[in-house]
């Protein structure tokens, strides 16, 4: 009888313990028993704009196989996205880069946990050069001198001529440009050559740079509709840029892509609340999983990782009673 007391309160004080030091999610936990039984689940998705038929095609994929489910698809870049995440808002963000430190602080504060983020499938980021501009090629090297300056801040880069007058770019908000410096090995807040020009999206900077003979404009192949294996659009050309000068410069291509030898290139994110509810966390898994970056490999797009399957060799003909080969 003593023992059994004993028993109880040893476990009752490692209980206190727990819930007092042992930060339990059960606001999470009730979240996502809650979103396990909705009569009516919803799943929220923003960030459409980073990579339109990519995204429109797993959404569709995914409520296929929940057909209960109600997905709504929302336009926006990659700060939007991150916003709407954090005001709860959304379910699920995508993400041309991840969230900063400050971000994941702020995601913290609210939830008592970060953002999950995980990286879902690879683009290029492609230089077009208008008709009078240089094609190069030139090393990342070369790029990186051209449009930041030295760590040190205190003087200007190299800047872009003989290369360029200019160089057209979206909206920081979106995404492409701080995947463009993580590409170059640059921290965001280093100084920026006062020759590059912001606007609005993938195609105000397509009809700028095919408008501005001497200028270069900045894409991905996610988000700009920009098949590089049909070669670049009309009134531009495609800028070589190669990770030394003993390398060839290739088009920013998947497979080339994939392999390397194209070296800038970004990753599509997909994040949601680490104390979100359950359906948010549900489609992230989703998209982390074999079949997920399969349906991402299936849209054309370089999945952010390739799963491994088996493959069994054999010599011997399939069937129990077929005859042994003669290992030939």
């Amino acid at each position: 009888m003593w023992l059994l007391i004993r028993i109880t309160a040893y476990l009752a004080v490692i209980l206190g313990i727990i819930l007092y030091r042992g930060g339990v999610p059960w606001r999470q936990f009730r979240a996502a028993l809650e979103g396990a039984h909705a009569e009516h689940p919803t799943l929220t998705l923003i960030g459409r704009d980073l990579a339109p038929p990519l995204v429109e095609r797993l959404a569709t994929e995914y409520q296929r196989d929940y057909p209960a489910l109600t997905v709504d698809l929302l336009p926006g870049g990659t700060n939007q996205a991150l916003e709407a995440l954090l005001a709860r808002e959304a379910d699920v963000a995508f993400l041309l880069r991840t969230p900063t430190a400050r971000e994941q602080d702020l995601f913290r504060q609210a939830d008592g946990d970060t953002a999950v983020v995980v990286a879902i499938g690879v683009g290029g980021l492609v230089l077009l050069a208008g008709a009078e501009a240089s094609v190069g090629p030139l090393t990342v090297d070369d790029l990186r001198a051209a449009l930041v300056a030295p760590e040190n801040g205190t003087e200007p880069g190299s800047g872009l001529p003989p290369y360029c007058s200019r160089l057209y770019a979206c909206d920081p908000n979106e995404g492409s440009w701080d995947a463009l410096l993580e590409a170059l090995g640059t921290a965001p807040a280093q100084e920026i050559n006062d020759q590059v020009v912001f606007l609005a999206d993938p195609a105000a900077v397509l009809d700028a740079v095919a408008a501005d003979p001497g200028a270069w404009g900045l894409v991905s192949t996610l988000g700009s509709g920009l098949d590089p294996a049909a070669g670049p659009p009309p009134g531009t050309r495609f800028v070589g840029v190669v990770v030394s000068r003993d390398k060839a410069a290739v088009p920013p291509i998947g497979s080339h892509i994939a392999t390397g030898d194209y070296p800038l290139h970004h990753f599509l994110y997909a994040a949601c609340r680490g104390a979100g509810n359950f359906e948010g966390g549900k489609f992230v898994t989703h998209l982390a999983s074999a079949r997920g970056l399969r349906q991402v490999e299936r849209s054309g797009v370089v999945p952010a990782r390739m799963v491994a399957r088996t493959i069994q060799l054999s010599r011997d003909p399939v069937g129990a009673d077929a005859p042994k080969g003669n290992g030939r």
